[in-house]
Parts: C-alpha cells; structure tokens; sequence
C-alpha cells in the first residue's frame, strides 16, 4: 500500500472548528469516554494506487483498558468506496478483542480473522466526500489498496483520548495557534494537547506516536 503519512498543517488559519473539534464527533467523543476528551493526534493518511494491503490489526498492541479510551476521528475529504481503498473494518472487534489476539505489528492472528470472518465479515464502506468515521482505537481494521490508475484517497485523522486515560502525547503547534486553540477548546469542550513549538514545520516533524500510559507498550 503506498500510503504516506502526514502532518498537518497546524497554523490558525487552517484550524477549522468543522474539522478539528466538529460538535458531532466531539459529543459523539464525550458520551463514549466521559466530558472534556482530549485531542492528542493529528495528521492525514494519503493512499496512492498500488495493489499491496495491510495486515488486519488494532491500534493498540499492549494491554489497555476493556472501557473505550480513545476515539479515532475520520474526516473523508473526497468521494471515497472500496475501489479508491476505504479502509477494511471489522465491526463490534473493539469489544471482544485482547492485545494478545495480534502479532504486534504484524496484525491480528490468522486463525482468529478466520473464526470472526464466520461470525460477521469486515466491510469496506463508501463514504460521500464530508463523511465522518468515528472508530474505537482497539476495531480490526486494514488499509486497502487504492485500485485506481491516477486518484489518491486522503483521510484526515484525529484521535481523541478519554480525559482519564494518561496518554503523554502532544500536538506541536506554533504559538501563533493558542489563542485559536483556546476557542476550539471553548467551543467544543474539549482538550486539545498543544505543544507551541517557535519556528516549528510541520514538513521535518517525526512520524512518532505513543498511543500507551503505562511500561506495557510496544518496544
């Protein structure tokens, strides 16, 4: 799968309350992991055409909490459906699974795919450009290939943590954002993370993620 991750663009102006703390994810947000969830994830996932896939896996590989902790937030800026490569989800996962079902990043067991594959196969929606995915961090699911010969499939992806859970992962921003994020905030009852890096490009930040709050995280 040619898939490139990305930062987000972080100045205010491209802070959009539609997008980064939408009313209907951020209540969505609250009722499943309790007031003030706080945003600590934010970039984009661009996918190529190519044939390969991902291994069906969870996002999280360590021992976590069976009560729903974090929340990912999709947006889907363009027309998307199984052709163009929206993304394999195997539904209700997110209740039964532990983080011993995968092979840490090599994705969930085979014999365990094939026995849920006979209680409820996974799905590839399609979603109209706008649409908004609200997956639980522990769901199965898979990237797919992008089938098309010259379209690339975008997908914003923003990951609300529950307000209880201590995740130490921050958001960077220039200082130029806070006073946006504080209305975000506001306006939405959520947290956001923020780091204010000064001379910071989104371009040359690392790809690094720490989805854990305890010594149980993948090395």
């Amino acid at each position: 799968m040619q898939n490139i991750l990305q930062h987000m663009i972080s100045d205010p102006e491209l802070l959009h309350p539609s997008i980064h703390t939408n009313l209907v994810a951020t209540q969505v947000c609250a009722v499943a992991m309790g007031p003030n969830p706080v945003l600590r994830y934010h970039k984009a996932n661009t996918n190529f055409p190519d044939e390969a896939r991902q291994p069906v896996h969870s996002d999280v590989h360590y021992e976590h909490p069976r009560a729903c902790f974090a929340l990912a937030v999709n947006r889907i800026p363009v027309d998307c459906d199984a052709f163009m490569g929206s993304n394999e989800m195997w539904l209700d996962t997110h209740n039964v699974t532990y983080s011993r079902d995968q092979d840490g990043v090599r994705g969930i067991f085979p014999h365990l795919l094939a026995e849920r594959r006979k209680v409820c196969p996974p799905i590839q929606p399609s979603l109209k450009r706008g649409s908004i995915i609200i997956r639980d961090m522990r769901l199965w699911h898979a990237g797919m290939p992008n089938k098309t010969e010259d379209t690339v499939r975008v997908k914003i992806n923003l990951i609300y943590f529950a307000n209880w859970y201590r995740c130490p992962m921050q958001i960077k921003f220039p200082p130029s954002a806070k006073e946006r994020n504080e209305e975000l905030e506001k306006l939405s009852g959520t947290t956001i993370a923020a780091q204010y890096v000064e001379g910071l490009n989104h371009m040359t930040l690392r790809h690094t993620h720490d989805f854990g709050q305890d010594d149980k995280r993948e090395h």
